[in-house]
């Protein structure tokens, strides 16, 4: 964006929590806890623990609420917030008077409309009016409202959120309210399992009552923490509108610790800076002023103020690490021999001083470039600003994994490849043992892909003539006998493939003269790769937050053989994917023969949504135990593709590592893919299409082999 170009409203507001409209990133761990302690409720499962999550002040209990209220949670559950604060707690009748009256108002924002209130029945047995009126009808009205949609859910609960829990311990211990009136609360809405309830607890230094550890004691606790570091970036860069480099967002979140109100402070501090200095793009500089100013407001900030600051690092060229520090300037008097030194040198005639000439960069980029101590300029910080000290760091080697025997290594969740930019000279993956000792598997050190070992054996490829869905060019089956081979346990994800991509310094011809891959403000939402103008010239590659671990796609041919070779690799044959899928008893789907389900296959899907990890779903993994070759996406392979290529290849008998025809117009690709048009018959193993090297697809992605 433009610097005349300024936004209409800040994204970020630390005032309220974050709802329906408001940025939202992360704790998705948090939710799948929730909605499992939420299961226990079930007669099936066991007995009626409370929920409660508990927490310091900021960490985003109410925003987690708000989130379930805005639907996260649905199906089953349909909420209904209601914040304990503003209850009027003298008595427990008019505790619960005042709950169901907030009930009725927010379920009427659900469409749903309870029966007038008896205000009477509340005096007379609190609890028992709370689930007639309010329980019982609410779940009645629910189900009625899904059976007149004719909504293919079985059935819906009211979610009850109790906020604040707090407010009523010193109720309790003046004895307005009851010892037992939460264990009550909690067995009214339970009762019979037609509700449920979750209480909000923040965590302070005053201990709870003794009846309220008591009720703490029966509950599911979960303890709210700071956000993961993704996260915390990711709630940094997607709200804005402006540039915003990796390594700062990542500065902001160590700086903040991920807390998600000190972060969003942060953001909110610098769009207000960026308007009014009409910036770009934010720097170092800009947090840390922005930094101060919150400091000297009074702002609540836990760490924004302690002493020990986190270093920043620029963005990594090579093996050597630009560190910006922040230091404190000396007083005069311990800087004189400096001074006095200079002085002298200035007498004498030994020096010329020069100052560099600074460009439009950001003054921190400028200042590591060039490897000297300057000062920014002064409209982008003070000239109160500290000094703003450059280091250079070496970093050690990286270490090469070794071998092993044992069970197959998980990938990491951002991955970051150490990928060679050409395949001329193509790069070691490990070294290779002799063939007795060959390992099972062993993790690639280029991008930390694990590689199952792919025993040699003989094998019938294609499909026979009694195969009632099989095409023309699937026949004849066939023997085929293959050397021992490694193949990528997963498919390719985004964030490795981004990897390659920052080191070529772009797509656009650089495979081969051929684009690599398409980004998503290239080809839309159906790809999370995403490109980034850095405002110095340069482009930035990495996942869409959440996103890093998804397969690549929108990818040539040439991409996709382009960086199986940077990894010391190539891509496999049609062969070698084929036996890589079905292993030596010609089974139909990389699992076995039964029909394929969404347990085992990323297929016939209406929406990109859909889409998976790419270490999801071990029950449709393959004998060798390689994931995601059937559905999810069709996979390059290197042969050129020729229909009547089986019949050709098979006329002399067995057939040993065949790679294909010489030439040929179009690309073979394997293993069906998630859209619609993709049934059944579409992943099976033996399946085989054809694509233009140079097609791009949100369908297509890949793997790679090694040959020890």
């Amino acid at each position: 964006m433009l610097a005349n170009q300024l936004p209409a409203a800040n994204p970020y507001s630390v005032a309220e929590p974050a709802g329906k409209d408001r940025p939202f990133y992360g704790r998705d761990a948090l939710f799948t806890w929730i909605k499992a302690a939420l299961l226990q409720a079930m007669p099936e499962q066991g007995p009626d623990y409370p929920v409660i999550l508990r927490g310091p002040h900021h960490i985003g209990k109410t925003s987690i609420l708000k989130q379930i209220e805005a639907g996260r949670l649905q199906p089953p559950y349909t909420a209904v917030y209601i914040d304990l604060q503003a209850m009027a707690l003298d008595s427990l009748s008019t505790f619960l008077w005042g709950v169901a009256q907030t009930a009725g108002r927010q379920l009427q924002k659900s469409q749903i409309e309870l029966p007038p209130l008896n205000h009477t029945a509340f005096i007379a047995d609190p609890f028992r009016a709370f689930r007639e009126q309010v329980v019982l009808p609410s779940t009645v009205a629910l189900n009625e409202a899904l059976s007149s949609l004719n909504s293919p859910r079985p059935s819906s609960k009211p979610l009850f959120l109790f906020d604040n829990l707090n407010a009523l311990a010193p109720h309790i211990e003046t004895r307005a309210l009851k010892d037992d009136t939460l264990l009550m609360l909690h067995q009214a809405i339970y009762k019979n399992h037609m509700a449920a309830c979750l209480f909000v607890w923040e965590v302070t230094t005053v201990s709870p009552p003794e009846t309220i550890k008591h009720f703490f004691s029966q509950a599911q606790l979960y303890d709210v923490g700071p956000l993961e570091p993704e996260e915390a970036i990711g709630l940094v860069r997607q709200p804005m509108n402006f540039t915003i480099f990796k390594n700062v967002a990542e500065y902001i979140a160590s700086l903040s610790q991920n807390h998600p109100y000190e972060t969003q402070l942060i953001c909110q501090k610098l769009y207000e800076r960026r308007q009014q200095l009409k910036l770009n793009f934010v720097t170092v500089a800009d947090v840390k002023a922005v930094q101060r100013t919150i400091v000297e407001s009074g702002y609540y900030h836990t760490h924004l103020s302690t002493p020990e600051q986190p270093a920043f690092h620029l963005s990594p060229k090579g093996k050597a690490i630009q560190m910006v520090q922040r230091t404190t300037r000396p007083a005069i008097w311990q800087q004189w021999p400096f001074l006095l030194m200079i002085l002298l040198l200035l007498i004498t005639g030994g020096i010329t001083i020069g100052v560099p000439r600074l460009t439009g960069q950001s003054w921190p980029v400028q200042l590591a470039s060039l490897g000297v101590m300057g000062a920014p300029p002064t409209t982008a910080v003070p000239t109160t600003q500290p000094i703003i000290q450059v280091v250079t760091i070496v970093e050690s080697p990286t270490p090469q994994p070794t071998h092993t025997q044992t069970a197959v290594p998980t990938p990491t969740q951002t991955p970051t490849p150490t990928l060679t930019p050409t395949p001329t000279n193509t790069p070691t993956i490990t070294p290779t043992p002799a063939p007795s000792v060959l390992p099972d598997s062993f993790v690639r050190a280029q991008d930390n892909m694990p590689m199952i070992l792919i025993p040699a054996g003989t094998f019938k490829m294609g499909s026979g003539d009694n195969d009632f869905p099989a095409a023309p060019d699937e026949r004849p089956q066939h023997e085929v006998t293959l050397d021992t081979f490694y193949i990528d346990q997963y498919e390719i994800s985004v964030a490795q493939y981004a990897a390659l991509l920052n080191r070529l310094g772009g797509y656009l011809e650089k495979c081969d003269g051929y684009d690599c891959a398409h980004p998503r403000d290239i080809v839309g939402y159906t790809t999370y790769l995403i490109e980034e103008d850095l405002g110095d010239g340069t482009v930035q590659y990495y996942a869409l937050t959440g996103f890093a671990d998804y397969p690549i796609n929108h990818i040539s041919w040439y991409g996709a053989n382009f960086y199986c070779q940077a990894v010391g690799g190539r891509l496999p044959t049609e062969a070698e994917w084929e036996y890589a899928a079905r292993g030596t008893d010609g089974r139909i789907y990389p699992w076995g023969n039964e029909p394929p389900n969404k347990e085992k296959a990323v297929y016939q899907s209406d929406t990109f949504n859909d889409l998976l990890p790419v270490d999801a779903l071990p029950r449709g993994a393959s004998p060798f135990g390689v994931y995601g070759m059937a559905g999810s996406m069709w996979e390059w392979v290197s042969d050129w593709y020729d229909e009547n290529y089986y019949t050709e290849s098979s006329a002399a008998g067995t057939v040993t590592n065949p790679i294909g025809p010489e030439t040929g117009l179009t690309k073979s690709i394997r293993g069906g893919a998630w859209p619609n048009n993709n049934q059944k018959d579409r992943i099976r193993a033996a399946n085989r299409s054809q694509l233009d090297p140079t097609f791009f697809s949100s369908t297509v992605g890949f793997r790679c082999v090694y040959e020890p």
